[in-house]
C-alpha cells in the first residue's frame, strides 16, 4: 500500500492512495487541496491578518470563542437530515447523508469566507461497500500553514453518519447525540 504522509506538528494525516483493504479509489475532489497536502503551495498566500505565535494564546482564543448555544444549534441542524446512515439517500436536498454532507461543505465554505478565504474545502471520496452504497464522500476543510519555512496544514474532517440498532437501517430516524444534548441544554 502506498501512503502519502503529511506531518503537521503532532498531527499526521495518512491518505491511502491505492490498495486500501476496505476503501478503494480514494481521491480528493479539490485539486488545489491535494496540492496543498503534498506541500505544493505558497504558505504566504494563507497568512492570517493577525498572526499569533504563542500556542497558549491560540488555545485560549479558541476556548473563549466557543459558543455552547451555537454548538447545540449545529447539532440540532444535523438532526434535521433525519437519517445520516452511509447508505441513506444521497439525492434529496433535505434528508439523508447526501443533503447532510452538502450542508457541511457549505458550512465550511461560509467559515472560510468569514476568515479571509483561508480554508480550502472539498470532499475526500472513496469506494467501499457500506450498506448497499458503493461510493462515499466526506467533506473536509484544510487550513494551510502560513510559515514560509514550514508547510504544515490543519485538516478538519468529521464523520457525521449515524446508525440505528440495525446498522444498515436507511429509513429510520437516526438523530445521533442531538436529543441528549438538547435535553441537557
Amino acid at each position: 500500500m502506498k501512503l502519502l504522509t503529511i506531518f503537521s506538528g503532532a498531527l499526521s494525516v495518512l491518505l491511502a492512495i491505492q490498495d486500501a483493504p476496505c476503501q478503494t479509489r480514494m481521491f480528493i475532489s479539490n485539486p488545489a487541496a491535494l496540492e496543498i497536502m503534498k506541500g505544493n503551495y505558497n504558505p504566504g498566500s494563507y497568512r492570517a491578518s493577525v498572526v499569533t505565535d504563542n500556542p497558549d494564546t491560540v488555545r485560549m482564543g479558541i476556548i473563549r470563542t466557543v459558543n455552547q448555544a451555537e454548538q447545540v444549534k449545529l447539532l440540532i441542524k444535523l438532526e434535521t437530515f433525519y437519517n445520516r446512515n452511509s447508505g441513506s439517500d444521497t439525492l434529496s436536498p433535505k434528508t439523508g447523508i447526501g443533503a447532510c454532507r452538502k450542508w457541511i461543505l457549505s458550512y465550511f465554505d461560509q467559515v472560510s469566507k468569514d476568515r479571509d478565504n483561508r480554508l480550502v474545502n472539498g470532499y475526500l471520496e472513496f469506494d467501499a461497500d457500506i450498506c448497499g452504497k458503493g461510493h462515499h464522500k466526506n467533506p473536509f476543510a484544510l487550513l494551510p500553514g502560513s510559515d514560509t519555512s514550514n508547510h504544515e496544514i490543519l485538516l478538519i474532517e468529521g464523520h457525521f453518519d449515524t446508525r440505528n440498532e440495525n446498522r444498515c437501517d436507511t429509513a429510520g430516524y437516526t438523530p445521533g447525540s442531538t436529543t441528549t444534548v438538547r435535553e441537557q441544554f
